[in-house]
């Protein structure tokens, strides 16, 4: 067993080596700041057991504005798509008798949105704090088959079957905050929060055996925080401009 640990370490060793040797050159350079323009994809929504994809695109604006602390503003344009699992979710109405009745719902939530904003970013070492606000669109749907279910002595049947389909347009605005560390010079990864209030206007509809039996709609203010909107991998690029050489 010894002697397997020593040839691995033997092995990786000069690996280790050139990893530490790329890191002091870059931390000694540390030209994080050169590139002005962004991308990167978002991880988040695998977190949360979404499935789908965003992307985050920045692009910077003009000059650093401090040679020390190399401050400068960016634009963002954030995109995306992904879909919100609903399934198995149920709940017990009152017992009657020797009968349980369960209410259960299986479907997917459908989001795709947009967002506009703009961002300071400050530059320190290896490291990038942004701090901003933005604006977006936000449409999802939703479907879910509903089944009221009744237990008996262990036995389970369907008492009741019916859809229902669920469309809202968001508008909302955020302000958000997040820092990234460069572990190469195109190269980071990144975390942000973010604040965001809108307006959802929804519309919703209730079908049996193919036809509508009830529609509504209605109109909500909906506030939402989330310490981790976004958790992605960014690539840097373009020309870097004078002042940032």
């Amino acid at each position: 067993m010894m002697t397997r640990l020593s040839i691995l370490f033997r092995a990786f060793l000069p690996l280790v080596v050139l990893f530490l040797n790329c890191q002091e050159g870059f931390s000694q350079v540390s030209r994080p700041f050169r590139y002005n323009n962004d991308i990167g994809i978002d991880f988040a929504p695998f977190l949360r057991g979404e499935s789908g994809i965003s992307l985050l695109y920045k692009h910077s604006l003009g000059k650093t504005t401090d040679l020390e602390r190399r401050k400068r503003y960016a634009l963002r344009l954030l995109l995306g798509y992904y879909e919100d699992p609903n399934n198995g979710s149920s709940y017990f109405r009152p017992q009657v008798a020797d009968t349980t009745f369960y209410f259960e719902h299986t479907g997917r939530s459908k989001h795709q949105f947009l967002r506009l904003g703009t961002e300071l970013q400050i530059n320190k070492k290896n490291f990038r704090f942004n701090i901003g606000a933005d604006l977006g669109y936000r449409y999802w749907t939703s479907m879910l088959d509903h089944q009221t279910i009744a237990e008996v002595n262990g036995v389970r049947f369907a008492t009741d079957q019916h859809q229902s389909t669920y469309k809202a347009n968001v508008v909302e605005a955020s302000i958000l905050a997040g820092v990234s560390y460069f572990f190469l010079p195109r190269f980071s990864v990144g975390l942000e929060a973010n604040c965001s209030a809108g307006l959802e206007f929804s519309k919703s509809n209730t079908i049996r055996n193919g036809v509508t039996t009830f529609s509504n709609s209605n109109t909500i203010f909906e506030v939402d925080v989330r310490l981790f909107r976004l958790l992605f991998l960014n690539y840097h690029f373009g020309k870097p401009t004078p002042k940032d050489l």
